[in-house]
């Protein structure tokens, strides 16, 4: 692959506009779309915040690498989702850093009051799932075979408070704004 840095450009331009798109959703009460968009946008950035990290260090990026990342399976959202929460951490790790503690601590610590979390990387997985799962639920309607019964995105596992939705779309535009950041780093290497 060549040119990284465009394509973290690209990659930034398409979450920004996801994001945008999400926040006119929220704000017209369409709750659902707009954390799936804000999902989705997270995914974008992921994939900027692995390109930059190979542009800084002056990496190849294999054909390989690039699949495994943007696969269409299970797995490779779930990667991007926990990369994502990678790349916000290493952020958060330079903001604590500077009042003089460590994130890194300050992590495990509060994962400490999961007991199904035995490391930062468990927690992660988990996350990752919780949130992927919710996003399915939020797009398609599914037969439960075990209730007998439709699933609908409007009437199953949906959080009734807005606040949920204003948070997701908030922690996005946050992520998108390190990733602005980062690529702002990057001009001039």
């Amino acid at each position: 692959m060549t040119d990284l840095e465009k394509g973290a450009r690209a990659c930034y331009d398409n979450a920004a506009r996801l994001l945008q798109d999400a926040e006119f959703l929220f704000y017209n009460r369409s709750y659902l779309s707009c954390f799936l968009l804000s999902e989705l946008s997270l995914e974008e950035m992921a994939k900027g915040f692995r390109l930059i990290e190979k542009y800084s260090k002056k990496e190849e990026f294999l054909k390989g690498e690039w699949e495994g990342l943007t696969g269409k399976g299970r797995n490779s959202h779930l990667n991007k989702l926990k990369y994502v929460m990678e790349a916000d951490d290493k952020w958060l790790e330079e903001v604590v850093k500077s009042i003089g503690t460590s994130y890194e601590e300050l992590l495990k610590n509060f994962i400490k009051q999961f007991p199904w979390a035995k490391s930062v990387q468990d927690y992660r997985q988990r996350i990752a799932q919780e949130y992927y799962n919710f996003r399915i639920d939020t797009l398609y309607v599914d037969f439960d075979f075990g209730m007998n019964k439709w699933k609908e995105p409007s009437k199953h596992n949906v959080v009734d408070d807005p606040g949920f939705y204003l948070q997701s779309l908030t922690r996005a535009k946050h992520i998108l704004s390190v990733l602005g950041a980062e690529l702002v780093k990057t001009r001039g290497k």
